[in-house]
């Protein structure tokens, strides 16, 4: 068994890359894209960040290179709690990059856990876990 903790994300703001790699750990990337309002799913990713909003927090999932006037975000849900924007996001996301909303964490401990057997590259039984990236 393999077991591997990443640093948090909580600094840089930006969690991107912690369920890029999640879901790569998952082997569930390359995907099939969700295609999107202007076929944003052809622009490249820039982040996935929370954004405090009056009545609580959402998270905002932007693109880079967007031409013209198409919107270069997605923005989801108000939530109280920074836990429920954050899965949501992530639902949001995986959903981009997949085409499968399907979340490949789980919360345990104050970690979010990535666990699997065979997949991403893994050939044994692996898990990988983060500090909550909203503590």
């Amino acid at each position: 068994m393999t077991q591997t903790t990443s640093q948090s994300t909580a600094q840089t703001g930006c969690f991107l890359h912690l369920v890029e790699s999640a879901l790569h750990a998952k082997g569930r990337l390359p995907g099939v894209r969700l295609e999107l309002a202007h076929n944003l799913h052809l622009h490249e990713l820039h982040s996935f960040s929370f954004e405090k909003r009056a009545g609580g927090w959402g998270t905002v999932i932007a693109f880079k290179d967007v031409p013209g006037n198409i919107p270069n975000q997605v923005v989801t849900e108000t939530y109280s709690s920074k836990e429920r924007a954050f899965m949501d996001g992530a639902e949001t996301l995986c959903a981009i990059l997949t085409g499968d909303a399907t979340l490949p964490f789980f919360i345990a401990r104050g970690e979010l856990v990535v666990a699997g057997y065979g997949t991403g590259g893994h050939s044994d039984v692996f898990i990988m876990s983060v500090e909550l990236p909203w503590i």
